[in-house]
């Protein structure tokens, strides 16, 4: 795969050894040097596989529609399907504090003595 080429190859990656583009739905490496990504809800989960679905059923639906459909289709899921997202949100949030953990171990030492103080927050000023 050449840099965005004739060939179908994704910008900079392929068996070259460059970056390679991430398919929908996969999850990005976590870099402790960033924080992490927010944790998503059972809602996240359920609307990204759904939508799909929606949109290709009714291609000419407007987003207000499509958000409609979702609502009505989410009350109306029955428990045991919706506790399959509810277990991949719960694992997401799991996800989400180990590296947050990790995440403000690696940055502790970057703070300063006012952020510990203030407990992050400036203090207020002189009237």
């Amino acid at each position: 795969g050449g840099v965005g080429g004739a060939d179908g190859g994704a910008v900079g990656g392929g068996a070259d050894g460059g970056a390679r583009k991430r398919r929908v739905g996969e999850a990005a490496e976590y870099d402790p040097r960033k924080a992490p990504r927010r944790a998503q809800t059972a809602w996240n989960y359920y609307t990204s596989k759904a939508r799909r679905a929606l949109k290709r059923e009714r291609p000419q639906a407007t987003e207000e529609e499509l958000q409609a459909l979702l609502k009505a289709s989410w009350e109306q899921l029955p428990a045991a399907e919706r506790s399959v997202y509810e277990g991949k949100a719960a694992a997401d949030r799991e996800r989400h504090a180990s590296q947050l953990a990790l995440h403000a171990s690696l940055h502790a030492s970057h703070r300063s003595a006012s952020d510990l103080t203030f407990g992050g927050q400036l203090p207020p000023l002189p009237a």
